[in-house]
């Protein structure tokens, strides 16, 4: 698993980050993961 993504899914809740700014990156890393399941 990618520690960046471990990191943003831990995200601190007192950080400034809404869940709504983190939807986008979070849709990405469950494209990719599709992707990978699939056989890119």
């Amino acid at each position: 698993m990618n520690p960046n993504l471990l990191n943003a899914m831990n995200a601190d809740p007192s950080s400034d980050a809404s869940p709504l700014q983190m939807l986008p990156m979070l849709l990405l890393a469950l494209w990719l993961f599709l992707q990978a399941m699939n056989g890119g």
